[in-house]
């Protein structure tokens, strides 16, 4: 299958593979075949999923048991602000059983794309577990929008206006969600009304996020678009650090241990800087005694710096 080829060969290429690959037993003894097609219809989805690879990178597991979307530690303590709930948490209990019975459960390997940057398509996925980035390139140039984890939602903007994909977005680790049409999604949202202001609430805080980064940018403030960043993952993320530091002293309370394949770059790519940049602050000044970025694992020592840095209330 050639990337970004016409829909066609697609077919052509999923129908070889299908006489040439045996369908595998899963442990009830059922067949199940891994493929990149929809979960529900089987239909490949190459304006979702190209690559040359992608049929290997992806693989949907339709009769994966249908549980309730595991929950993480909590959200870190923000003061006086209030820490959004995500999506799934945020939907009447009466939608969330709606859309597990509506939605096909799949699995998404690290660096697979759930969706694709300008192709049209009509797809929508409720995270149930790990991690994917947000994001666009320009010129060369990559921006990182967002990086989103277990509860949120991918695909609300194409399901409400039917455009096109105004984002690529991609496995950082091993996904679980659930995916459904955008039409089969809109038709829960209507049979439970109350569920529309979950979706209207992602948009709240997407819109508030999108405007704190321009704030931050006039006057240029590095530093805190870039603790803004931090407790963004802190708190969708973060589990308990419990270590004591070399005098003995136990980590606050707010201390936290992010393990998302983010790094340096990828922080710059977000907060709007250069690497450098964020090697720079990182290594002095207030952030550089409460975050330490290694590979694979971000540990903030100090939630409360971070809030000071962002302008927010300092509980302690």
């Amino acid at each position: 299958m050639v990337a970004g080829g016409p829909r066609s060969s697609c077919r052509r290429g999923r129908a070889r593979r299908s006489a040439t690959r045996p369908a595998r037993r899963n442990a009830n003894g059922g067949s199940r075949r891994s493929t990149s097609g929809s979960p529900r219809t089987g239909r490949s989805t190459c304006d979702e999923l190209r690559g040359p690879s992608a049929y290997r990178r992806v693989h949907w597991t339709p009769d994966a048991p249908r549980g309730e979307v595991p929950r993480g530690p909590g959200p870190v303590p923000r003061g006086g602000e209030m820490a959004p709930a995500p999506f799934w948490d945020a939907l009447p209990a009466a939608a969330r059983e709606a859309l597990r019975r509506t939605g096909a459960p799949a699995v998404i390997r690290p660096g697979a794309f759930l969706t694709r940057e300008h192709t049209r398509a009509a797809q929508v996925f409720v995270l149930r577990a790990g991690a994917v980035k947000v994001w666009v390139s320009r010129d060369g140039e990559t921006a990182i929008l967002d990086v989103l984890g277990p509860g949120d939602l991918v695909g609300e903007l194409e399901a409400a206006d039917g455009g096109v994909r105004h984002a690529n977005v991609e496995a950082l680790t091993r996904v679980e969600a659930l995916v459904l049409p955008a039409d089969r999604f809109r038709g829960v949202l209507d049979a439970h009304p109350g569920s529309a202001w979950a979706v209207a609430a992602v948009l709240a805080e997407r819109l508030r996020d999108a405007n704190g980064l321009r704030i931050a940018h006039f006057p240029d403030d590095a530093e805190r678009r870039l603790a803004s960043r931090l407790l963004r993952l802190a708190a969708r993320f973060g589990t308990p650090l419990k270590e004591e530091r070399a005098d003995g002293v136990a980590a606050p309370d707010d201390a936290v241990r992010i393990e998302v394949p983010v790094t340096q770059q990828d922080l710059g790519r977000w907060a709007g800087m250069g690497r450098r940049k964020v090697a720079q602050l990182l290594a002095d000044g207030p952030l550089a005694a409460g975050v330490t970025v290694a590979r694979g694992t971000i540990i903030v020592r100090s939630a409360a710096v971070l809030r000071r840095l962002t302008g927010g209330d300092d509980p302690g």
